[in-house]
């Protein structure tokens, strides 16, 4: 049996709206060069500056360093050789397997 206040799926969808705003907000601060990125790519960094939060994401420096110099095969590497990608299992195999067909 449900407990608490129903919340309605446009106030959900808001609060989405809101927090992907929040993290392109971070990423065009910090790592402006991201919306250079194709589509999918800037999609997958802030699928993981969302999961991770700006501050530890930057910690991924071999990654954004590869990212940066479009090296996606290095990218995905690195993103596979991390403690995140053990916590998060399959979405990281998937958001790798991105990074590699672009």
């Amino acid at each position: 049996q449900a407990v608490g206040t129903p919340v309605s799926e446009e106030r959900i969808l808001e609060c989405l709206k809101n927090d992907i705003d929040i993290v392109c907000s971070e990423l065009d601060k910090n790592m402006p060069w991201w919306k250079e990125l194709n589509d999918n790519r800037q999609r997958i960094l802030a699928n993981m500056c969302f999961n991770l939060g700006h501050p530890r994401l930057s910690k991924f420096k071999n990654f954004i360093q590869a990212m940066q110099t479009s090296d996606w095969e290095r990218a995905a590497k690195e993103m596979m050789d991390s403690k995140w990608s053990s916590q998060v299992g399959d979405r990281a195999k998937r958001l790798r397997d991105r990074m590699l067909s672009g």
